[in-house]
């Protein structure tokens, strides 16, 4: 799918002074505000752990809307209050690019076509309209898009009908997908079927990247979705480098003395110390999406496993992909330690929670508790403690 703007991502620079304050974002009828410890509120700029750029107003409430500074426009989204940074968007029929430090340029007076804001891609008709909770075709594509414009990834179900939306977004057609577990034909029309079952051969247990057995897992038939570490002679530029740069970090934060588990502690925290969620990663192959992680130092859930897969393989720890069964929407680690086979998240969550070397107890009342966000196929991967 050809998306026609330019998506910069770029930290913000010291043009804008950050505060660095200890306390949480709140909400009221009048609007968003920040609290300090103390009890005191933010004013000023204000960057939050996850890299969200704010203003706050002598009043304490955000900012949002225009805000013109030193000569430079700026703008707050309404609906949170966060700067607009690194993307272009439609403002009164007008489009709008902001750069890495969130200045804006006006780039046009009418604009048809993709565009991109900091939750997901949505498509703007000639007319300024979007497509709401529909199908849309583009360019001999099909595409859906929810009721607030944003377009849908993975699996759809739409009048009874199973679709299923690629990466990009476009419909899938005449191919086959594995949706939770069981495998669906789709048509020429992007309708899908169940796949009629037929017997197959035993498999040895996949998802072993460093080549040791894993853990005894009775006998089941592991996922084979977990990215293997190439050997050396067939590594890519991309993965070469991120082997140096995760060399360097472990020399670092591990030693030779430290077991398993004590390197799986010290690689999460320096992940979740140095990353922060931006909502989008550039690829999903892993080896290069680590890479760019490194870099970039921020991503979505598939950059924070991406990261972990590398630094936890280079340090000799086996690491499993995980796939959330209801959307296959989000990803994490599976790491076999000296106890056995463990949670391993290092993206954060808005609700909170460190899903360092949890068990499957432990995962399964988070995920009860908050929208089945940890749902998996237990049968697909191997025994968690």
């Amino acid at each position: 799918m050809k998306k026609r703007i330019l998506l910069l991502t770029a930290a913000f620079t010291a043009a804008l002074s950050m505060q660095a304050l200890a306390g949480e974002l709140k909400k009221d009828s009048t609007g968003l505000w920040y609290q300090k410890d103390d009890g005191s509120f933010a004013t000023g700029w204000f960057q939050n752990d996850d890299g969200s750029w704010y203003f706050f107003e002598d009043s304490g409430y955000a900012k949002t809307g225009w805000y013109e500074e030193n000569g430079k426009e700026y703008y707050f989204r309404p609906e949170n209050g966060r700067l607009a940074v690194g993307y272009a968007t439609v403002l009164d029929r007008k489009l709008y690019y902001f750069d890495e430090n969130g200045v804006s340029r006006k780039m046009g007076s009418s604009y048809t076509g993709w565009l991109k804001d900091d939750s997901n891609w949505y498509y703007q008709n000639a007319d300024g309209s979007l497509c709401r909770n529909d199908w849309q075709k583009i360019d001999e594509t099909w595409y859906f898009f929810d009721e607030s414009g944003y377009m849908k990834t993975g699996p759809l179900t739409v009048d009874g009908v199973q679709y299923y939306l690629e990466e990009s977004g476009a419909m899938a057609t005449n191919t086959t997908k594995d949706i939770d577990g069981t495998l669906y034909v789709f048509d020429g029309s992007g309708a899908g079927t169940v796949a009629p079952k037929k017997e197959e051969p035993a498999a040895a247990p996949a998802g072993n990247p460093t080549g040791t057995a894993p853990a005894a897992s009775s006998g089941r038939k592991l996922a084979n979705t977990t990215p293997a570490v190439p050997a050396e002679t067939q590594k890519t530029d991309y993965q070469k480098e991120a082997d140096k740069i995760a060399d360097d970090i472990l020399s670092k934060i591990t030693n030779s003395s430290m077991t398993k588990r004590q390197r799986a502690e010290a690689i999460f925290a320096w992940v979740r110390k140095n990353f922060r969620y931006s909502g989008s990663s550039a690829t999903r192959d892993w080896g290069r999406e680590a890479y760019q992680g490194f870099r970039k130092r921020h991503g979505d859930c598939f950059t924070y496993f991406s990261v972990s897969h590398e630094l936890l393989t280079r340090s000799g720890i086996d690491s499993v992909m995980v796939v959330r069964s209801t959307d296959n929407h989000h990803y994490w680690n599976l790491v076999l330690v000296e106890e056995g086979w463990y949670h391993f998240d290092t993206c954060p969550r808005a609700a909170g929670g460190y899903f360092c070397l949890w068990t499957d107890a432990q995962m399964a009342a988070y995920s009860q508790k908050h929208g089945n966000c940890f749902a998996y196929n237990k049968s697909l991967y191997p025994k968690v403690q």
